[in-house]
């Protein structure tokens, strides 16, 4: 007895089909891991310079107030607390994504959404500036250059700081088929 492609259709329609996944790598697998790790030693650099930036300019605004207070740098392991710090920036950043408001009633809250996300985004970039624009002693000397005169390539360098780790490790861990 021969079997009919209309047959096999009928069969084919009643079986339930699982989608078949698979992680793959890229080509450019190597790639990933130099990726990974150009983002995991950035990042911390990032982070520390917003925590710097923010202390410096929480300082600024204190003696504008005329408040006999500032908040010190941090010593020791409470450098660590920029860990917090860029976590909070980083899961902002990468996971708040939204396009146009879906009726005119959400125009309130899209709006709002609008400008706290305008906010993270402008103080992370703003404090990662204001943390490296103020060199510590025995700072090298490009970074007492960047300082001086250099405040376009400080700027640039801290929009670096401030997206590229993320996107780096992200990226990375795509390319080896992780995510």
């Amino acid at each position: 007895m021969a079997v009919t492609s209309h047959e096999i259709k009928a069969k084919d329609a009643t079986a339930p089909t699982a989608p078949i996944t698979r992680r793959t790598t890229s080509p450019i697998w190597p790639l990933g891991i130099v990726a990974i790790l150009v983002g995991a030693i950035l990042w911390p650099l990032g982070a520390r310079y917003s925590l710097e930036g923010w202390i410096y300019t929480l300082n600024l605004l204190l003696s504008l107030l005329h408040l006999p207070v500032s908040i010190p740098m941090p010593v020791g392991w409470w450098w660590l607390l920029f860990i917090p710090l860029g976590l909070l920036y980083s899961i902002v950043e990468t996971r708040v994504q939204f396009g146009p408001p879906h009726s005119s009633k959400h125009l309130p809250s899209w709006g709002l959404a609008v400008i706290l996300l305008l906010f993270v985004h402008g103080t992370d970039v703003g404090s990662t500036f204001a943390g490296y624009i103020f060199p510590e002693k025995g700072a090298w000397a490009i970074h007492i250059w960047a300082a001086k005169d250099g405040w376009i390539v400080l700027g640039l360098w801290s929009i670096v700081l401030t997206y590229l780790p993320e996107r780096a490790m992200m990226q990375g861990l795509r390319w080896i088929g992780v995510r």
